[in-house]
């Protein structure tokens, strides 16, 4: 199982994504409009 955590502020969103054990598997950041959000959903 995987948890994922936002961060989300005005103009940008911190993302990370661990498993069960707290293994980092994925973080990032990326910007807050919805074009740069769907890009990050394409992306990864």
């Amino acid at each position: 199982m995987y948890y994922i955590g936002l961060d989300v502020h005005k103009k940008s969103i911190s993302y990370c994504v661990k498993d069960a054990s707290g293994q980092i598997h994925q973080q990032g950041k990326a910007g807050a409009t919805r074009w740069e959000l769907g890009d990050l959903s394409r992306n990864n």
